[in-house]
This record gives structure tokens, sequence and C-alpha cells, in this order.
């Protein structure tokens, strides 16, 4: 059923029903209108409503695809730790490199399920990538660590390494790891040319408006109060070059959401979540 309701045939056949009945019930209210007139208003009138109606509906498909998507995270997430932390994993001798391989194959799935779910709701092509923070002295950069497009443009054409972090180079970086009094430590722009010409954003990638022109970007890392400040693992960022599709809502919301669940698999491949074996209770 919700095959047949979802098809776009029969969308069409009742649009064609509803404009006709839209069209009778305007005529008989309407009697005094010359019939080009009041063909010409009916479709004005119902044009507008469908186009509405098809907006809406397309939005209300790609919320039921992100939730099988979501699932889908989950499920990378669940299958690789399963198999991380069985006994088969123990006794390997190559167990670093086998760490890091799966890490960074997850995160990428990830990140091309993340894009799908942003590119259905603002119904344009979205990337999605990770950037990992490094620390060279007492200099802070990250690197692309991975993204949605494997093979991306933007990594082939003039490639850049490490990116400064909190030198003013790279205004997105900056303002994601600052505290934010809405209680979600994000960067969030519409509009990136534009804000660039304002002088009020900044990249080290001169040609970025080639790659994206909005954007958002959230930390990987945990705050608490029991921590001393926060461990920054690095940044979830997505972008695309339509301006003004990504929204300062629940875009941010959901990125942080994906950013929190990220942090938390990167901890436990790396060791930072561990339990003292004495304290694992027996079930």
């Amino acid at each position: 059923m919700n095959d047949t309701a979802e098809s776009k045939w029969f969308v069409f056949a009742s649009g064609v029903a509803s404009f006709v009945s839209f069209y009778f019930d305007f005529q008989q209210e309407f009697k005094s209108l010359p019939i080009n007139l009041s063909l010409a208003l009916s479709l004005t009138a119902f044009g507008a409503a469908a186009i509405y109606s098809v907006r809406v509906r397309e939005k209300l498909l790609a919320h039921q695809r992100s939730a099988r998507f979501i699932h889908d995270i989950n499920h990378e997430y669940r299958n690789i730790l399963s198999e991380t932390f069985g006994t088969a994993l123990q006794n390997s001798e190559q167990i670093d490199s086998i760490l890091v391989t799966r890490e960074r194959e997850i995160i990428e799935t990830v990140c091309h399920r993340i894009a799908s779910i942003y590119s259905g709701l603002i119904a344009r092509p979205c990337t999605v990538t990770v950037k990992i923070i490094t620390k060279e002295n007492e200099n802070v950069f990250c690197h692309t660590y991975a993204r949605s497009e494997p093979k991306s443009r933007r990594d082939r054409d003039g490639i850049l390494g490490n990116f400064p972090v909190g030198t003013g180079e790279n205004t997105g970086f900056d303002i994601a790891l600052q505290s934010d009094p809405s209680g979600i430590s994000h960067f969030f722009c519409s509009n990136l040319p534009k804000s660039k010409k304002q002088n009020r954003y900044r990249n080290r990638r001169d040609n970025f408006e080639k790659y994206y022109k909005s954007a958002i970007v959230v930390p990987i890392r945990s705050q608490t109060s029991q921590q001393n400040g926060s461990n920054n693992r690095g940044f979830l960022c997505v972008d695309t070059l339509s301006t003004n599709s990504l929204n300062e809502g629940y875009h941010i919301e959901l990125l942080a959401a994906f950013g929190d669940q990220m942090y938390n698999f990167l901890s436990l491949m790396r060791g930072t979540y561990r339990l003292p074996l004495t304290t694992i209770p027996k079930v």
C-alpha cells in the first residue's frame, strides 16, 4: 500500500483528479467569471498548492529515509565493535594495524550515510568530512581523516596537509571549538562566499568556493564537569555547494548527535574507554 501511495503515477493521477474537482467547485462559486479567467485562476491556485504539497511530501520521505540511514550507522558501529572486542582479535599479533584499518573504514562508511541523510533533507548534494586533531609542540592542527567521497576532487586538486586550529586561519574550526550559549558548540554559515567578502570568514583553502558554499562544523569531543576542559578529537563537517539550504536549527542538532556518537566510537577503538576487569559485572 505504501509503495502504491508513493508512486509518481499515483500522485499524478490524484493531482489531476483533485484539480478537476477543485475547478468545478471554483466555477460553481464564481459563476460570473469568464471560463478562461476561471480556469487560469484555478490553475494558479491549485498549482501553488500542488508545489507546496510536493515539497512537503519530499521532506517527509527524506525524514523517513533518514531513519533507515541512522539505523544503518548504528549497525555498522555495533558490528565492528563486536568483531573488534571479540576473542578472535585478542590473540592477533597485528592488532594495532587492524584497529586502525577498521576504524577508518567504519568512519568513511558513516560519513557516507550522514551525507545521504543531509542530501535528502535539503535536496542538494552534500559532503561529510571528519578531521582529526593533532598537536606539534604547542601548535594545534587538524587533517582530513575520512570523507563521504573517498576520491574527492578537493583532495586531488591542491592537497593541503595540516590545517592550523586556533590561529584565525580557519574560521570554521576556531568557532566550532568555542562554547556556545545554546549548548551546542558549532560553526554554521549558509553563505560562505558572502561571509568571506564581509571579512567574517577565512579558510586556508583559497579556492574553497569551488567545493562548498555553506557548511556546518561540530567538534568531536567530550566535555563534562568531571573533566578539566575538554577532550577534542576532531571535527565533523557537512557542506554543500548550495547556499541557504542548510539551516541553523535541527541540522546542527543532528550533526552534533552524530559527532557525540563518533566520539564514543573513537574512544572505544583507541582505548580511552576501559574498565578494570574486576569491575565488569558477570551476567
